[in-house]
């Protein structure tokens, strides 16, 4: 059982390393090329120095030298290729793994989404998308060469001297352990975990500047901000401490061995138990050792951290998805839409409490509420952003819950009281639901919504870009908009979740006179806290304590002098 649970951790990540198996092939077979001639090099530089003691002509250094310098040029030629290789695969998984992680992210239901902030999703993505360095197949593939590359070398120093071999393995057996005794996977989750709220606090804290200013808080968040920033540094300098540590003691132990070798083998020299070649050989060994030490001791902090940050995607990715299929069917909504007994809990607070609601086809259905009575819940549940507790949603008749949930959403068109739109063209945001949009059916939406007249003023007309959620435009124009690219996506249900709040006449007007056109053919459900709008409504529903309280039409119920006659009376009183 735990050792399918580790292989299973370990093959999520290794399915985006067996993509590319022929960079795969070519890595390795020019690390061995590597190693081969990282193995020859001192041997030639032994006999080359052995034999200057005995020449007699300079001839007889020629082919080793030139062995030796053939050999030089092709390792480097060699490692130039590797590295090259290597930059492609690594690119090639990160690419591959960004796109799976995005994806995996869409999928994430809503309340992920209220959960985490963009901020701290971004960062944790990044940083740790970026930290995975350490567990590419390409590293590993190295490491063990590496470790088989140490090996014969090791065989080979035995073979030239056993108490030099012996110096050297001690000293390195002890820079092995301090690099697997600190704690850096532990240390490195800590910081990353305390950098990620940090970035979420900041962005948090700017997103409410507004608040912020009119308040005059600037030394209370700064004061705010200082308690994070104490608590990432503590994690930080714990971190980097060990860190230094780890360097200065693996830096001092292999400097160390330098001239225990240089002087052992000047005594070994001295008392003829080793020739200048040998040793010359021995230093050679150990400098290409030292080389693959310094890399294998590079590499297990990255591959600590790397595992931290596996980890840390892995419960991203973990996190319940939305069960959906990718398609772009849509329903033919043509009967009522029934809500029936539905409740729903939001953090233990009761939202809708046997909550019954018919919506009807061919009218405007309204309603309305005081703020928290469960309007935008009704929205929610509608949309499959969320499922109801218990009771039942029908849509023609059957549960919602027997439909795949993109067929619903592609059915039903959502206007909301906030201008959704990408930092994109205006084109791409007006045709964003558009599948198939003739150009007469695109004009004549641009008529309704009266987005025509405002691009045309445009230097670059429909290339024109927006700048953040469509900031370099007024509120009304951005509904305007949002309200083009919803009537373009030709849905059967549309739903305005108080899309006239806090706009100018004009482009109330105009959703006004949309939402009346519409009913005609569609299903129109309206939500607004604006009583004077619920006039064009063929029914109103009043919400209260997580139900409909009151229903009927804008006659009707003012002739019952209930609660929306109160209402109605109320508002009346304070204009």
């Amino acid at each position: 059982m735990f050792w399918q649970k580790i292989k299973t951790k370990n093959l999520f990540f290794l399915q985006f390393m067996l993509k590319n198996n022929k960079i795969l092939l070519s890595i390795v077979l020019l690390n061995i090329f590597t190693m081969i001639f990282n193995i020859l090099e001192p041997l030639l530089a032994k006999k080359i120095v052995d034999t200057s003691f005995s020449l007699h002509t300079l001839q007889e250094l020629l082919i080793p030298s030139i062995c030796w310098l053939s050999i030089f040029c092709m390792r480097y030629i060699a490692l130039y290729l590797l590295r090259k290789a290597d930059l492609k695969y690594s690119l090639s998984v990160y690419e591959r793994i960004r796109r799976f992680v995005f994806a995996n992210i869409l999928k994430k239901p809503l309340h992920f989404f209220q959960k985490n902030t963009p901020a701290y999703i971004i960062s944790r993505c990044n940083t740790d998308i970026n930290n995975l360095e350490g567990m590419l197949l390409h590293k590993l593939i190295a490491g063990i060469l590496a470790v088989m590359q140490i090996a014969v070398i090791v065989i080979l120093m035995l073979e030239i001297n056993i108490l030099l071999t012996l110096i050297v393995i001690v000293l390195e057996g002890l820079i092995l352990y301090i690099q697997f005794a600190l704690p850096l996977k532990k240390l490195y989750k800590e910081h990353n975990e305390d950098l990620a709220r940090m970035d979420k606090h900041v962005q948090n804290v700017f997103s409410c500047i507004k608040l912020i200013k009119s308040a005059d808080s600037n030394i209370k968040e700064e004061k705010h901000y200082k308690n994070i920033l104490d608590n990432y540094m503590k994690k930080r300098y714990s971190r980097d401490n060990f860190n230094i540590v780890r360097t200065i003691v693996t830096g001092f132990s292999l400097n160390f061995i330098y001239p225990a070798v240089i002087i052992a083998g000047g005594i070994l020299i001295y008392h003829d138990f080793i020739t200048m070649g040998a040793v010359m050989a021995f230093i050679m060994y150990f400098q290409k050792i030292n080389a693959l030490f310094n890399e294998a001791f590079a590499f297990i902090p990255l591959y600590k951290i790397a595992k931290v940050s596996a980890d840390r995607l892995q419960e991203i990715i973990n996190e319940p998805n939305e069960n959906i299929a990718e398609n772009d069917m849509k329903l033919k909504i043509n009967q009522p839409i029934v809500f029936d007994n539905v409740n729903f809990a939001y953090d233990d607070k009761n939202i809708l409490n046997n909550f019954s609601l018919t919506i009807y086809p061919h009218k405007i259905n309204a309603v309305i509420g005081v703020s928290g009575s469960g309007k935008s819940t009704l929205v929610n549940l509608l949309m499959g952003f969320i499922k109801a507790d218990s009771g039942s949603i029908y849509i023609n008749g059957q549960d919602i819950n027997n439909y795949n949930i993109n067929t619903i959403r592609n059915s039903i068109a959502l206007l909301s009281q906030e201008s959704i739109l990408l930092q994109r063209s205006i084109g791409e945001n007006i045709l964003y639901h558009a599948k198939s949009a003739d150009n007469i059916k695109i004009q004549s939406v641009l008529q309704k919504s009266k987005v025509e007249n405002f691009i045309s003023k445009l230097l670059n007309g429909f290339s024109h870009m927006l700048t953040d959620s469509g900031s370099n435009f007024s509120g009304g124009e951005r509904q305007r908009l949002c309200l083009a690219r919803e009537l373009l996506k030709d849905a059967d249900v549309y739903i305005f979740d108080e899309a006239t709040s806090a706009l100018d006449n004009e482009t109330e007007k105009v959703i006004l006179q949309t939402i009346k056109e519409l009913a005609q053919t569609k299903t129109v459900l309206m939500i607004t806290h604006k009583l004077e709008n619920t006039k064009i409504a063929d029914i109103i529903n009043i919400m209260d304590g997580g139900r409909i309280c009151e229903s009927g039409s804008y006659t009707e119920l003012m002739n019952r002098k209930g609660m929306y006659y109160s209402l109605i009376c109320q508002q009346k009183f304070f204009e």
